[in-house]
């Protein structure tokens, strides 16, 4: 058999295996659907590097991404079903959306607003000091 031959001899391999990929990205394209927004403080502007989860109402399971420097973000290939979304940052409140359903092939738009919030400190001192007598000074001495 000549090298043409052979060649020819691959074709119907190679179409059955572009047949069976593409047919997979469409299948598992219909099965998802994505979460995308922007975060912005009560001001209109954006606020970068924003935490961000994504958790399956139904079951429980959480995805986490970060926002970029423009405070976008996006959260892809998410099953079908009910979501809710958090927004952290230090500095910020919580910002929470409940309720998202998702359908198959759903681009879903979730803007979230943090509004400033308060920068709690606390400081904890365990163990005794010693107690300080500022009333009398005991004072001993000898002379000679």
């Amino acid at each position: 058999m000549n090298a043409k031959a052979r060649m020819w001899s691959f074709v119907p391999a190679l179409l059955v295996i572009a047949a069976y990929l593409t047919l997979a990205s469409i299948a598992s394209a219909q099965v998802s659907a994505t979460i995308s927004g922007r975060i912005e403080d009560a001001s209109g502007a954006s606020i970068p590097s924003v935490t961000v989860t994504v958790i399956n109402v139904e079951t429980g399971a959480a995805r986490t991404v970060t926002a970029d420097s423009t405070g976008n973000y996006s959260v892809l290939s998410l099953p079908v079903g009910r979501y809710d979304v958090k927004a952290d940052k230090t500095g910020f409140k919580t910002a929470l959306s409940t309720g998202i359903n998702l359908v198959v092939g759903q681009q879903a738009v979730v803007n979230l607003k943090l509004e400033v919030g308060e920068v709690q400190q606390s400081v904890t001192v365990t163990g005794e000091a010693p107690v300080v007598n500022t009333i009398t000074a005991p004072v001993s001495g000898l002379v000679g």
